[in-house]
């Protein structure tokens, strides 16, 4: 994850990871009413989500950090310290260093 975080496509990633996750709106469709009503609904959902996610981007991306048990402010250290070629040896060092904690 930390990888995930760091490399050069860390914004399209979580982009990404945010479609995914509004893969139930599509359940709007199913809604008895006009078909422009339907696709209303799906469309502002998805604008909506995707605003909020841009706008909090960096925070997200720093709780899952933390979550898996990585120090706070450890992804923008990497990114704005490290060269991009560098990277992926910057995030497997920090790896070896802090492992994901293991909830049990």
């Amino acid at each position: 994850m930390l990888f995930d975080l760091t490399c050069r496509t860390w914004v399209l990633r979580h982009f990404c990871r945010v479609l995914v996750q509004f893969l139930p709106w599509w359940l709007c469709l199913l809604v008895p009413g006009p078909w422009s009503l339907r696709i209303s609904m799906v469309a502002l959902g998805y604008l909506l989500g995707l605003y909020f996610s841009l706008s909090f981007m960096e925070d997200a991306c720093e709780r899952r950090l933390v979550k898996a048990g990585y120090p706070a402010g450890l992804n923008r250290k990497i990114r704005e310290e490290t060269p991009v070629s560098a990277r992926a040896d910057s995030a497997a060092f920090y790896a070896a260093f802090y492992p994901p904690r293991q909830d049990s």
